[in-house]
């Protein structure tokens, strides 16, 4: 199967990539950017469609599996290509115990696994969203470049939620 050509966009240092660089390449990133890389600034600003996949990986998230980002990278993007307009996330069966605790810190119960799950990285959308992410209007009315620091997966999500995104899962075989 041909891989679906992408944008990967990493959240981390340079070092931290040397080990992930070349699986996104073999998974079939056309271009493989850290967010504070300046071709993040032209790619949202650029003339790629909107509808242009875009993965973003939080290399510093401690879910990342080497040995299985290849596989979460193609779930992504099978999900974002059956579900084009929304944003997708990786997400993990809960394998812990899960605690509940009322108001004042007392633990009340067991919550049931199988309502929850990890959500983490890789993130795969259509460009446009990652447009929005990376600009916002001044009070001036011009749009201000990539932030400096990149937000972490679960911060990225949060905000893209209250942009108003749809968010859809995508569980990686195995």
């Amino acid at each position: 199967m041909t891989p679906v050509p992408f944008v990967a966009v990493l959240r981390a240092s340079s070092a931290e990539t040397a080990e992930i660089r070349p699986i996104l390449v073999t998974a079939g990133a056309s271009a493989v950017l850290n967010w504070s890389d300046p071709e993040l600034v032209r790619l949202s600003a650029g003339p790629a469609p909107d509808e242009t996949p875009v993965v973003l990986v939080d290399c510093a998230a401690d879910e990342i599996d080497l040995d299985r980002l290849a596989d979460d990278v193609s779930a992504a993007l099978t999900a974002l290509a059956d579900h084009a307009d929304t944003v997708i996330a990786t997400v993990r069966p809960v394998t812990d115990t899960l605690k509940l605790v009322d108001a004042e810190g007392v633990v009340t119960g067991t919550a049931e696994r199988d309502r929850h799950r990890f959500v983490g990285s890789p993130i795969a959308m259509p460009l446009r969203r990652l447009r929005a992410l990376c600009t916002s209007e001044t009070d001036a009315g011009q749009a201000d470049p990539v932030r400096a620091e990149p937000p972490s997966a679960v911060a990225f999500l949060t905000t893209l939620i209250a942009g108003g995104a749809t968010v859809r899962t995508a569980v990686p075989a195995g």
